[in-house]
């Protein structure tokens, strides 16, 4: 009788079966700030490489130090979200290439019960994963850190809420005046696109024909700002303070785009 072929387990970012791996990395309470091999973790030649699974796990917990720290300011603003992490390993759910990894907020399982009541079981379903939905995250690659508000491509009901402000002058011109009243830093875009148009510099005809080109199941919406790499790692661990500052201004934008049943 053949042998079984045995087939090698890829290890998970927090895999109890491997704690070897998972010892690797250490674990902050605070952030410690951002060195320049966590970027290198992310160049082209590494992004498929099993081989860099370690140092991305020190980023995720570096992001997961980071999303923890600035959670008390999204409190603050009465944001009913829970901070996650992305994988730090390729996978089939990354298509074997991690590009970047997110700190991201996401509704908190008791908002997506609430979705979920509204959606119904089949539907609702959708809503599962805590990133299909608006989300605040702060996303590192091997060029930048980007922070903001981004709407998954899935998440219709998030998607369509949006596009229905447009649909009045007065919602329309309440979303124009949310928008313009963000940080100078946030900029508004597609997914994809590399046009992007700063939040308050935006007019009514800007906003409508931005958004005329928004499709609901194929874009991403962004509303993001963005730090270069070198700029990142100089703030060091202030980087978590000026993050949940400029996060938290978002609140406005998020509470008209999120879907709530209402």
């Amino acid at each position: 009788m053949a042998a079984r072929s045995r087939r090698r387990r890829r290890p998970q970012d927090e895999d109890l079966h491997d704690p070897e791996f998972a010892a690797l990395a250490p674990r902050w309470e605070t952030f410690p700030g951002f060195e320049e091999r966590d970027f290198a973790a992310f160049t082209a030649d590494k992004q498929r490489s099993a081989a860099y699974n370690a140092q991305r796990l020190v980023v995720k917990r570096k992001l997961a130090a980071l999303v923890k720290q600035i959670a008390p300011a999204l409190e603050a603003a009465d944001l009913p979200l829970e901070p996650r992490t992305s994988l730090s390993h390729p996978c089939r759910h990354n298509g074997w290439r991690v590009r970047s990894m997110w700190g991201y907020f996401g509704r908190s399982d008791a908002e997506k019960r609430k979705l979920k009541r509204v959606l119904g079981a089949e539907l609702g379903a959708d809503a599962d994963p805590a990133y299909q939905g608006v989300i605040l995250l702060v996303e590192i690659d091997a060029e930048r850190v980007a922070h903001g508000l981004r709407i998954h491509p899935g998440a219709w009901w998030d998607a369509r809420r949006l596009q229905k402000q447009l649909e009045s002058p007065s919602s329309a011109a309440a979303l124009l005046e949310t928008l313009r009243a963000l940080p100078v830093e946030y900029a508004m875009g597609i997914g994809g696109w590399k046009r992007r148009r700063v939040c308050a510099e935006l007019g009514p005809a800007t906003l409508q024909h931005a958004l005329s080109f928004y499709r609901v199941g194929e874009h991403w919406f962004e509303v993001l700002a963005e730090t270069p790499r070198e700029q990142a790692i100089a703030e060091g661990p202030a980087l978590a303070d000026r993050l949940g500052e400029s996060l938290a201004a978002l609140a406005p934008l998020w509470r008209t785009i999120a879907f709530r049943g209402a």
